[in-house]
């Protein structure tokens, strides 16, 4: 596509990011544009947005069965996270009884 820019990957050549491990992902708001809430008195204080990014976060176990959820943070404009991709058959947890996971405000 002409239009967009041409952006240098920083994925691992030769890499099966299907395989099992921990990732850390971070997922950028289009332009950083400040969409899931602010900061106010050093707290996060997300907006509808921002509660529907986490309510959306909460569900990935849902609809990819090998991902489990550890830490994650929801910011103005972007969303960092731990998600740890199981091996086919692995005893899965819920997003709810799952001890790692939590939410982290700052």
């Amino acid at each position: 596509m002409p239009h967009l820019p041409n952006r240098r990957s920083i994925r691992l050549k030769g890499y099966d990011y299907r395989q099992e491990g921990m990732y850390f992902i971070t997922i950028c708001c289009y332009h950083r544009v400040c969409l899931f809430g602010n900061v106010r008195d050093g707290k996060m204080r997300l907006n509808a947005a921002g509660k529907a990014a986490e309510k959306c976060w909460m569900k990935i176990p849902e609809h990819f069965k090998r991902v489990e959820l550890h830490d994650f943070v929801i910011m103005p404009n972007y969303i960092h996270g731990i998600i740890e991709m199981k091996s086919v058959g692995a005893n899965h947890h819920s997003p709810a009884g799952n001890e790692k996971t939590r939410i982290l405000r700052t």
